[in-house]
Order: structure tokens, then C-alpha cells, then sequence
């Protein structure tokens, strides 16, 4: 599903603190999640995207399922390129379903 756009605001603060501000290097403005309901389930995903022929390019990728936040929230972040959308890139957020329902109780 898509995400909501990355505010203006944010935009500029995270250009400002993260990138000198260089706004050419947020590349989180335009995002989307899936869910998983198992970890096999989000590694086979994982697995078909590093295949050869994936129509979807990885250019950056944070693994935060092994390796989970000091909270203990854990997903992974991706930036993509798709292939036929001439320089967007896009991230990409896969969650499991059940830490997704524990962020929201």
C-alpha cells in the first residue's frame, strides 16, 4: 500500500541535517509498505528483488529485522529504482504483520 508523502517540512529538515542540504539526496518523499505475515513470507520477497531480470533495482537497503531498533521495532528499508520510470527512486518498507499490530495498539 502506499505511504503518505514525505511532508515539505520534513523534507527540508532532513536535507538540512542529513545532507548538507542537498535535497537531491532525500529519496524517501514517495513510499510504500507490504506486510508480511512470516519471515520466510518477506525473505522470499527479499530473494526475488536480488534476482536477475527484477524489474525493481535495490540501490539501498536497511536491515531492521535483524538488527532492530534499540526499541525493538524491527522492518526493512529499501530506496528502489523501478525500471521504466525514468530517475524516480522510492522507498520501500516491508513489515511483519504482527510487530505492524503491536505499533498500533
Amino acid at each position: 500500500r502506499q505511504g503518505p508523502l514525505k511532508s515539505a517540512d520534513r523534507i527540508l529538515a532532513k536535507a538540512q541535517s542529513d545532507y548538507n542540504n542537498d535535497f537531491k539526496k532525500v529519496l524517501d518523499v514517495v513510499r510504500a509498505s507490504a506486510v508480511f505475515h512470516s519471515l520466510e513470507d518477506l525473505n522470499n520477497v527479499l530473494m526475488a528483488l536480488t534476482k536477475p531480470g527484477c524489474k525493481i533495482t535495490v540501490l539501498r537497503f536497511k536491515d531492521r529485522v535483524t538488527r532492530g531498533l534499540a526499541s525493538g521495532y524491527r522492518d526493512c528499508l529499501m530506496n528502489v529504482k523501478i525500471n521504466g520510470f525514468d530517475g524516480w527512486i522510492v522507498e520501500l518498507q516491508l513489515h511483519l504483520y504482527d510487530i505492524i499490530e503491536l505499533k498500533t495498539e
